[in-house]
């Protein structure tokens, strides 16, 4: 699984070890049962990269202020909300709105970047349970992408664990993204996913299809300014 890039490599064998998503963890009444847990998912994931602990989604609604058992307000973790838990666990990440994903790649080469997408432009699981869908598909082929298709297709948050270039001998051909990305794991869906590889341009359109679908003002991100230390081990 050598990528030429050793936190990338160490990202992709920690996810590889733990390929739990936004549903089936402990002590998530917080986020009704993993339902609005995508960025505690996240945030979760990136927290051992640096600190060695896993903390649950309640723990880390704490952290951030964040309304026990979403409910009615039926909404993830907002900015200032990760911000606070950024300050609470010292964690070396900045908010960065309107970002371009040539820059959020660029942020990933120092550790895991979290950024927001719409859901419903993700790329497809091809063929899920055996129903046709339309390309573009996440690779790993019939084994990664999105597999949820009626219900939801507004914002979530990913993880960009890094990426690498694509070369046809000195000519570049794309830029391959590995995202986690954590909408799984579900009871209707329970299927164990590590991570993604998409291409720059299909994370691209999700990744801008929160200003231009969802109307938001700008892009988001919150992007490491230190490389992890993986203090618990992978």
């Amino acid at each position: 699984m050598s990528t030429g890039k050793p936190t990338l490599d160490k990202l992709l064998a920690s996810r590889t070890a733990h390929q739990f998503g936004q549903f089936g963890t402990t002590d998530d009444e917080s986020t009704d049962n993993g339902a609005l847990g995508c960025t505690h998912a996240v945030w979760r994931f990136i927290i051992h990269a640096y600190t060695g602990r896993w903390y649950s989604h309640d723990q880390i609604s704490k952290f951030a202020g964040y309304p026990f058992g979403g409910g009615a307000t039926n909404r993830g973790l907002r900015v200032a909300e990760a911000q606070k838990l950024i300050a609470a666990l010292k964690l070396p990440y900045v908010y960065r709105g309107g970002l371009t994903s040539s820059q959020l790649l660029v942020a990933s080469n120092v550790g895991p970047a979290m950024f927001a997408v719409r859901y419903g432009s993700w790329p497809n699981w091809q063929n899920y349970h055996g129903a046709a869908r339309p390309a573009p598909f996440a690779r790993p082929l019939r084994k990664a992408g999105r597999n949820q298709f009626s219900g939801f297709f507004g914002s979530h948050a990913c993880c960009l664990l890094g990426y690498t270039r694509v070369m046809s001998g000195a000519t570049f051909v794309r830029n391959d993204a590995y995202v986690m990305e954590p909408n799984h794991d579900s009871p209707a869906r329970p299927e164990n996913v590590p991570y993604d590889v998409v291409t720059q341009t299909q994370l691209d359109k999700a990744y801008r299809d929160v200003v231009r679908v969802l109307g938001w003002s700008k892009t988001v991100a919150f992007v490491p300014t230190k490389a992890p230390t993986f203090p618990g081990g992978i």
